[in-house]
């Protein structure tokens, strides 16, 4: 652990900005971090080769623009579709890759279009923007997140019809017959 903390300080990749006696606190340098989210006309992929892994990494950074989201909750991020997000791009969110993350475009009319996720990216979801016009909103979901909610209206609904037959069998009982 000390040399790889010594290497990357000499690197300024990281800075301390706090050393007591129980932690040390760092910053990592911007410009070695990805947006969350961010567009770019090419389509990234690590290879086995560690080697030439940094030189890649620096190269895509530069073809990287950040896109400005809006967070609904924690599993729902929401942005409009700008013209320097061309129809060739690919939209990155910078999550652990998880197939449960889903992209919805929705154009200025109203029409809702899923967004196909790019087959060659291997380290982050990502979604090709072949069907995205600028002046639409792309929304990135989490597919758990939305069966949450599903889950909490029947769950809402159960328990409405038990409260409504408990307070039916009180009433026939006290009002009603025997």
């Amino acid at each position: 652990f000390e040399r790889a903390r010594k290497f990357l300080e000499e690197k300024s990749a990281i800075q301390m900005m706090a050393d007591r006696e129980w932690i040390s606190l760092y910053t990592v340098d911007d410009s070695r971090v990805f947006p969350y989210v961010y567009a770019s006309d090419e389509v990234f992929s690590f290879d086995s080769d560690q080697e030439s892994i940094s030189g890649e990494i620096r190269a895509f950074q530069e073809t990287v623009s950040s896109v400005s989201y809006e967070r609904k909750n924690p599993k729902e991020i929401g942005f409009q579709v700008t013209p320097d997000i061309s129809r060739n791009s690919v939209i990155y969110l910078n999550e652990k890759y998880d197939a449960l993350w889903q992209a919805v475009y929705i154009s200025k009319d109203g029409k809702r279009t899923m967004l196909e996720k790019e087959s060659g990216v291997n380290f982050a979801n990502a979604w090709k923007t072949d069907k995205v016009i600028a002046g639409g909103r792309i929304d990135l979901y989490h597919e758990s997140f939305r069966l949450l909610r599903i889950g909490l209206m029947i769950s809402g609904i159960a328990f409405l019809a038990v409260i409504a037959f408990l307070l039916y069998r009180i009433f026939t009982r006290k009002y009603g017959k025997n």
